[in-house]
């Protein structure tokens, strides 16, 4: 079934994070891009960069006295470890988006030396291995930046996506809870979270779930295709009938939303003779 998934790569600014972030969860900006069918894991999602303080250099003076030099000119300060760490992700990120993977890998980790308490590198290395196909890699990447920081909605959502993956699903369960706990208006993990209840037989509350991942995003297109699924297995063709008009109304040429139409319109005329 369609799911959405936060993938967006993670910015930096070139200066260093106020500690008093730390304790802050991270913002939801933005719709998050693109739909992948149940193929795809990953979509590129951006947040907002974190407040930064400036970096406090000494600048350079010309030499004064009889030996200093009319060629001596003041010299750039030399860039921090956050600095060039900083650059290195916002390198893996373009890298990212144009599917450059090994070279935004190589980028990530070298920011990884750089910057080894930094959760923001270990959410991109995990978007990266996952693309490479290297799933348990991407999900030890996940789970640092959540050792990290508990907080992280985007990671939790997107590790429970790989453990629903692997099959692994009271734990992507726990993962998706945790992801709303910090983001309660977090539609994809809703949309993530109504998968796995219904991978676990709990209908009524998959069918909970994909009402709310609609209603926080009305153009959320794969939460609809998928509520529409849960009416049909129970039964509810009218609603089904909605849902499906609605994922044409927004994808107009998605065959799998006009087949189950017609074969919802079907059982329903089936049921009223």
């Amino acid at each position: 079934m369609p799911r959405k998934h936060s993938s967006h790569p993670k910015a930096k600014s070139q200066n260093a994070r106020l500690k008093s972030d730390k304790g802050k969860p991270k913002t939801w900006v933005g719709p998050v891009i693109g739909a992948l069918l149940a193929g795809g894991m990953t979509l590129l999602l951006f947040l907002p960069a974190r407040v930064y303080r400036p970096t406090t250099m000494q600048s350079s003076r010309l030499p004064t006295g009889k030996n200093a030099s009319t060629n001596t000119y003041p010299q750039p300060p030399e860039k921090s470890a956050k600095e060039k760490g900083a650059e290195l992700i916002n390198k893996g990120n373009e890298l990212l988006r144009q599917n450059r993977y090994d070279e935004a890998l190589k980028a990530y980790e070298e920011a990884k030396i750089l910057l080894p308490e930094d959760e923001d590198v270990y959410y991109n290395l995990g978007i990266v291995l996952s693309r490479l196909g290297r799933t348990d890699d991407a999900i030890s990447a996940y789970r640092r930046a959540l050792e990290i920081f508990p907080d992280y909605a985007e990671a939790h959502n997107n590790l429970g996506n790989l453990l629903l993956r692997e099959g692994n699903l009271n734990e992507a369960l726990l993962h998706f809870n945790a992801a709303i706990a910090v983001l309660p208006d977090y539609a994809v993990a809703y949309n993530s979270l109504g998968i796995t209840l219904r991978e676990l037989g709990l209908i009524p509350q998959a069918t909970e779930a994909f009402a709310k991942a609609s209603s926080l995003d009305t153009n959320y297109w794969q939460a609809r295709f998928n509520l529409a699924g849960v009416y049909m297995a129970q039964g509810k063709w009218d609603e089904a009938i909605v849902q499906y008009r609605e994922v044409l109304r927004l994808q107009p040429e998605f065959a799998p939303a006009q087949d189950n139409l017609k074969q919802a319109l079907e059982k329903k005329s089936q049921q009223s003779r």
